[in-house]
């Protein structure tokens, strides 16, 4: 671990994220505050055929940006699942699970809150940068 920094792990996700999600370590440094969060889903959906699936196939991280907290940049790195459909007839082959629409828009790199926020301002300064 990096001097300045501290983590902790534990269970205290029950109010910072939504249903679904568990988060696992936050790590405080001088200009950054991060959590890393993981689906805790052993079974999906799939959402071509619509058939549960357990089969993972592999994982991938998403980075999401936040509110800045006390003067630091807030960082929510996801790890997500990917799975293998089990129905031969699907042309769905592989597919993820779900990120919260409460949390993140689908390909989004902004929680729902900030991205709400930047297209307010936005709208505000006449679609000028804001």
């Amino acid at each position: 671990m990096l001097k300045g920094m501290s983590a902790m792990t534990g269970r205290f996700d029950t109010w910072l994220l939504p249903e679904g999600l568990c988060a696992t370590v936050y790590s405080v440094d001088v200009a950054i505050l991060a959590m890393d969060a993981e689906g805790i889903d052993s079974e999906v959906i799939c959402p071509g055929c619509g058939q549960r699936s357990s089969r993972r196939h592999e994982r991938s991280v998403r980075h999401l940006k936040d509110f800045p907290a006390h003067g630091r940049f807030v960082q929510v790195r996801l790890s997500m699942q990917r799975f293998r459909c089990v129905a031969a007839h699907c042309p769905t082959t592989t597919f993820s699970e779900r990120v919260p629409d409460c949390l993140a828009y689908r390909h989004g790199r902004r929680t729902g809150r900030f991205q709400d926020l930047i297209a307010y301002l936005g709208r505000a300064m006449g679609t000028r940068p804001a």
